[in-house]
């Protein structure tokens, strides 16, 4: 009979290589040592992963004020295109003008 059977508490006997006890414990604290170095690393990701957040959402914000800017910049060079042509059609009907006058050569003078 073993001892499970004849209600005996188990105990380690002998038989066990101590080989395999140390090969058990090394594996053990191998496992707790990439465990923990694994939680490092997700820590540090996490942390860079707020970090970039942070700075994508200021980066949003900026743009919009760019496009705000832009928009206020096209508007403003919409305007100045108009008084150009204002101005050169302005300038078209004083030459024009000029011309008629200079033309007639001062006769009505």
């Amino acid at each position: 009979m073993n001892g499970a059977q004849s209600g005996e508490p188990w105990h380690l006997d002998r038989k066990v290589p101590l080989s395999l006890i140390i090969a058990l414990v090394v594996q053990t604290g191998a496992v707790f040592w990439w465990a923990s170095g694994l939680e490092a690393r997700l820590t540090a990701e996490a942390t860079t992963n707020e970090r970039q957040g942070n700075q994508i959402e200021a980066l949003r914000e900026e743009t919009k004020g760019l496009t705000v800017t832009s928009a206020t910049v096209t508007a403003q060079l919409v305007a100045m295109s108009q008084s150009i042509d204002e101005v050169k059609t302005a300038q078209r009907e004083m030459t024009e003008l000029l011309r008629a006058i200079a033309a007639g050569g001062g006769k009505d003078r």
